[in-house]
């Protein structure tokens, strides 16, 4: 009886390291093939991820964006990033954005529109970029929200970095993928 005991403990324990390690482990995605103006969508640790590679139109409109001067913290000081992410454009390539997808406030997905439509002029939306439908807030195609909005900050930018046409997605910032 004991012995199936201690055997039911060791088998838990192992479990719940199992998952802790799980849950800690970094992310590989392979973005080579990511063609400009698509994006892609990914679950990492629970939290909806987007990494979206921008267009030349799409790099114009964020340079627009910081010129408005609408933008609640366009230099991203006050705004959760890597620090290889802290410029205009919120990425460590200029090309390819990864962003967090949910809404600060809550636990609202964000709506990415890489495109400004006369539909959103009519609804208020700002520019392209993310729209959260719950506090009608609007973020440019780098992730920093408007003044005037309910929420404070910007969109989180996770741990990441980007090499050889992959990007590694870190739960803390001194972890390290080969």
């Amino acid at each position: 009886m004991k012995m199936k005991f201690a055997l039911s403990i060791v088998i838990t324990i192992t479990l719940i390291l199992f998952f802790i390690y799980l849950y800690n482990r970094g992310m590989v995605l392979d973005i080579s093939e990511l063609k400009e103006g698509h994006h892609k969508g990914i679950l990492y640790n629970g939290t909806p991820i987007w990494i979206i590679h921008r267009t030349p139109a799409m790099i114009t409109s964020i340079k627009k964006s910081t010129k408005s001067s609408k933008l609640l913290d366009e230099n991203s000081t006050s705004s959760e990033q890597p620090n290889h992410s802290v410029n205009e454009f919120r990425s460590q390539v200029l090309k390819i954005f990864v962003v967090e997808g949910w809404c600060n406030h809550g636990d609202s997905l964000n709506t990415y529109m890489p495109t400004y439509t006369e539909k959103f002029k009519k609804q208020g939306i700002i520019s392209p970029g993310f729209y959260c439908e719950d506090s009608n807030d609007n973020f440019d195609l780098s992730g920093r929200i408007y003044s005037g909005s309910k929420n404070k900050t910007n969109l989180t930018i996770p741990n990441y970095h980007i090499k050889d046409g992959k990007v590694y997605l870190y739960k803390y910032s001194n972890q390290i993928l080969n």
